[in-house]
C-alpha cells in the first residue's frame, strides 16, 4: 500500500485474494484521496478477468464504502503462460467486458490502461491516470492493479506522485534510487518517468492560491510548501531568474537557519506583504499614531487613553490623551530609538495596533470609588510616517471611519486604575499608501487643455519637455477649448526603459512661433498620469 504523500516511498503490496484481518486493517487505513496498488491472486493470470469470491470481497470491502470508488488497471495484453479457452482469449486484457461489468456491478469506477509486462505507460496514459485519480479524489479511494504489483503499477504510482508534487508546487527531483525504492523495474519505465519529469519541469509552477496568500499573510505556514510558493513569487516578481523547478536543497539550504521550511515561509510572507511597496519606502521613520474621537454626545472619556504599535520590529508604547473631549484629535509620536533601538524600521515591522484605557485617581468623594471608567467612541485611527527617502511619505488610513465604541471593563477600587487593552487591530504592508505611489515609472501619459474662453486659442505651435528629455509636440494653430493627450515612451524620450520619479522635477511648455510675433492663449491645465513599476 502506498499512502499518497507525494514522496518516493517503498511499496508494500496488498494481495487481492487475501481478505484477512491484516489486509482489512490496511484497507481501513486508506483515507479519502489516497491510492494503493495490488496484484491478482496467486495461480491466477494477470489477464484472467474473473473476480473470485475472495477477491470480490476484498475489493468491495476496500473500495465500496466510498461512493463511486475507483479501480485503475495497468495489465498486460499478452496471454503470458496462462492456459485459456478460445473464448477466454477474446475476453482477456484490461478492456475485457467481463471485468468492466463485474466492477460496474459492485459500484467501482474502472479506468483500463493496458501495458505489456516490463513496458511503461505512455505520457498520454500517465495523464489519463492522473485525470482519473483527481476526478475521484476526495470522494473515494483508488487502487492501481496489475500482474504483480511492481513494475507497471509502481511506474503509474510514481507518475501519480510526480503529478501530485507538481500540483502542490513541490520541487523534488526523482532519481534512479527513488525509482528503485518504488519498485520500478525496467529501464524503459525509468525513461518514461524521466520524460514525465521533463514535461512537468517545463510547466510553470502554480501561483499561490488566495487561500495560501491569506495563510501566508497571517503567518500560518501549515500545509504550505513554502519553498515552492517562494520560488513562484520570486519568479513572478522577476526577483530570481533561476529555473522554476529545482531541488529542495537549493532554496532550503540556509546558513544558521534551524528550520528552512519556516524560514522560506517567512521569506515568502515578507515578499508577498511588500511586493507593492516602493523600494524607497521599504523602511519608514518618524512614525506617528493619530486617534480622533467622535463628535457625538458622550464620545469623550474620563479615562487615560493609550495605545501600542508593535510587531517584529519591537513595541512602541504611546500616550494618546488624558480625559479626551468629544471631537478631539491627537497625534502620538513614536520615540524610534527608545522603542526599536533604531531610527528606521521595515514597513513590515509593525503588524498590530492596540488601544488601552486606565482610570484616573480621583478624590474619595467621587461616586464609584477612586476612578470612573466609561465608554468612548473612536472615529478614526491613522498611522503616518516618513519613508527612508525624504521625498516619500507613508500613510495607513485603513481605520479611518471606524466609529466604534470602546471602554475599560471597570471593577472595584484599584481595578479601575489598571491599564486594560480594549481593542486590537491588525496592520499589514498592503494597508499602507505611499506618496508618490512608486519610485520607478515605466510609462508616462500626459493630458493638456486650453481654456474655452474667447480668443483662448493660438496660431503658435505648442510643445513641452520633461527634465532633459526630447521635445514632445502638443499641437499647432489650435482653437480655444483645445484638448490633447498621449503616452510617453521613456526609452524614446529619456533613452532608458524606466525613469526614477525623483528625477521628474521640471516640466517646460514651449510656445514656438508659427510665423509672426506669436499671440497669447488661455492655459487650462496639464497633468501627467503615470504607470509605475515600483
Amino acid at each position: 500500500m502506498v499512502n499518497f504523500s507525494g514522496e518516493a516511498v517503498p511499496v508494500e503490496l496488498c494481495f487481492v485474494n487475501a481478505p484477512n484481518a491484516q489486509t482489512r486493517r490496511q484497507a481501513t487505513t486508506l483515507a479519502k484521496g489516497e491510492f494503493s496498488e495490488s496484484r491478482p491472486p496467486p495461480r491466477q493470470s494477470a489477464n484472467d478477468p474473473r473476480l473470485g469470491p475472495k477477491s470480490a470481497i476484498f475489493s468491495v470491502y476496500m473500495l465500496v464504502p466510498a461512493p463511486q470508488s475507483h479501480l485503475r488497471s495497468v495489465v498486460r495484453e499478452s496471454l503470458g503462460g496462462s492456459i485459456m479457452t478460445a473464448r477466454r482469449r477474446e475476453e482477456a486484457g484490461a478492456n475485457d467486458e467481463t471485468i468492466k461489468k463485474a466492477l460496474k456491478d459492485t459500484g467501482i469506477a474502472y479506468t483500463p490502461l493496458p501495458v505489456e509486462d516490463f513496458h511503461a505507460a505512455t505520457l498520454y496514459d500517465f495523464r489519463r491516470g492522473w485525470e482519473a485519480f483527481t476526478h475521484h479524489r476526495g470522494r473515494s479511494r483508488t487502487l492501481v492493479w496489475c500482474g504483480y504489483g511492481h513494475g507497471r503499477t509502481s511506474t503509474m504510482i510514481t507518475a501519480l506522485q510526480m503529478y501530485a508534487q507538481h500540483e502542490r508546487g513541490q520541487l523534488a527531483t526523482w532519481t534512479r534510487a527513488d525509482y528503485a525504492r518504488n519498485h520500478v523495474e525496467d529501464p524503459t519505465q525509468e525513461e518514461a518517468l524521466d520524460a514525465l519529469q521533463q514535461r512537468l519541469r517545463a510547466e510553470p509552477l502554480p501561483e499561490p492560491t488566495a487561500e495560501k496568500r491569506s495563510a501566508l499573510l497571517a503567518g500560518n505556514f501549515d500545509g504550505i510548501e513554502c519553498i515552492a510558493v517562494l520560488t513562484a513569487l520570486m519568479e513572478g516578481l522577476h526577483i530570481s531568474k533561476k529555473p522554476k523547478l529545482r531541488t529542495r536543497a537549493d532554496l532550503g539550504r540556509r546558513q544558521a537557519t534551524p528550520s528552512p521550511t519556516k524560514f522560506d515561509g517567512e521569506r515568502a510572507q515578507h515578499i508577498l506583504q511588500t511586493k507593492n511597496v516602493p523600494v524607497t519606502c521599504q523602511k519608514i521613520k518618524n512614525i506617528q499614531l493619530g486617534v480622533a474621537f467622535s463628535n457625538d454626545l458622550w464620545s469623550g472619556s474620563w479615562d487615560d487613553i493609550g495605545a501600542t504599535l508593535e510587531g517584529p520590529a519591537g513595541k512602541a508604547v504611546l500616550h494618546v490623551a488624558t480625559q479626551p473631549e468629544r471631537g478631539s484629535h491627537t497625534w502620538a509620536k513614536v520615540d524610534m530609538q527608545a522603542s526599536f533601538k533604531k531610527d528606521e524600521i521595515e514597513v513590515a515591522g509593525l503588524d498590530t495596533i492596540t488601544l488601552n484605557a486606565a482610570g484616573i485617581f480621583n478624590p474619595p468623594f467621587r461616586i464609584g470609588g477612586n476612578g470612573q471608567n466609561d465608554k468612548w467612541q473612536v472615529q478614526d485611527i491613522q498611522i503616518r510616517a516618513d519613508c527612508a527617502d525624504p521625498d516619500f511619505e507613508a500613510k495607513d488610513n485603513k481605520l479611518v471611519g471606524l466609529n466604534a465604541w470602546y471602554g475599560h471593563p471597570g471593577g472595584w477600587f484599584t481595578q479601575k486604575l489598571a491599564t486594560k487593552t480594549v481593542a486590537k487591530f491588525r496592520v499589514v504592508p498592503g494597508d499602507w499608501a505611499f506618496s508618490p505611489p512608486c519610485a520607478m515609472i515605466k510609462e508616462l501619459a500626459y493630458v493638456f487643455d486650453l481654456s474655452d474662453k474667447y480668443f483662448g486659442g493660438t496660431n503658435d505651435a505648442l510643445s513641452f519637455t520633461i527634465i532633459e528629455g526630447k521635445e514632445i509636440p502638443l499641437g499647432a494653430s489650435v482653437r480655444r477649448g483645445f484638448h490633447t493627450d498621449g503616452k510617453i515612451n521613456p526609452k524614446e524620450i529619456f533613452g532608458k526603459d524606466e525613469v526614477d520619479i525623483r528625477d521628474l522635477k521640471e516640466l517646460k511648455i514651449f510656445d514656438n512661433y508659427s510665423g509672426g510675433n506669436g499671440d497669447q492663449w488661455a492655459y487650462q491645465g496639464m497633468h501627467l498620469p503615470s504607470f509605475a513599476s515600483w
